[in-house]
């Protein structure tokens, strides 16, 4: 109990989505690929691409004040305004977008005493919050994968920490979202051996129409037609 690993021979697959996220592992010395379960309570893979700032103080299951994925989307008719989506809109057309939260808090003891104010967030703020929930999702999720992985690897009742990720992005973006992703990921902990801008973009950065191409092919190496009819290759 409490034994925790950093699993430097495993990278991230993080495809940081408009309307939903999801996260794969690719294990090196195994050659082994996982989806990671990033919502285990629905039984979902990918994560809505939600947040929902609730307050200065952070409530249970959230970070520094926010809600992620359905949680996010569930808490939204409080107070649409503190609803953030399509933050990776944002991020690849505008990412010096400030973002403005109400904060409603309380006084101990007399509702009366309630104050509003406005909180703010920078979008580069945002985006390294999403990663890490992203990556505290992954490292939790990890546990559900099949148990003689977990046991070949040494993780069974062991956690984990990540350390390594590629991140997918959209063709033809501006150079100002990939510095974003890497400010992000260095911010938590996901690219803290790329301290070179370019050394991320060429290593850990990949267009999306590259991204599907390369999974078409890993399918079709690895699966006959009979298992698996592929069937999407015009797309």
């Amino acid at each position: 109990l409490g034994r925790t690993r950093t699993l430097d021979e495993a990278t991230l697959g993080v495809d940081f989505g408009t309307s939903n996220s999801s996260v794969s592992l690719f294990h090196g010395p195994t050659g082994t690929l996982h989806a990671l379960p990033l919502d285990r309570e629905s039984g979902r893979e990918s994560l809505a691409s939600l947040m929902f700032f609730t307050s200065s103080h952070a409530p249970a299951g959230g970070v520094d004040g926010f809600l992620f994925g359905a949680a996010a989307e569930n808490a939204a008719p409080q107070n649409f305004t503190n609803l953030v989506r399509q933050l990776k809109s944002v991020v690849a057309r505008a990412p010096d977008t400030e973002w403005n939260f109400v904060d409603e808090h309380a006084g101990p003891g007399d509702a009366a005493r309630s104050s509003v104010r406005v909180q703010k967030r920078s979008t580069p703020e945002l985006l390294a919050r999403f990663f890490l929930e992203l990556k505290r999702r992954s490292e939790d999720g990890l546990r559900a994968l099949p148990l003689p992985f977990l046991a070949e690897l040494g993780l069974v009742d062991t956690g984990v920490r990540f350390r390594h990720a590629v991140f997918s992005h959209p063709v033809g973006v501006d150079e100002s979202m990939l510095r974003a992703l890497h400010v992000a990921a260095r911010a938590v902990g996901l690219a803290d051996d790329q301290p070179r801008f370019e050394d991320f973009k060429s290593e850990r950065c990949v267009d999306e129409a590259l991204a599907a191409t390369l999974a078409w092919v890993y399918l079709a190496a690895s699966l006959s037609s009979s298992e698996v009819p592929l069937v999407d290759d015009e797309r």
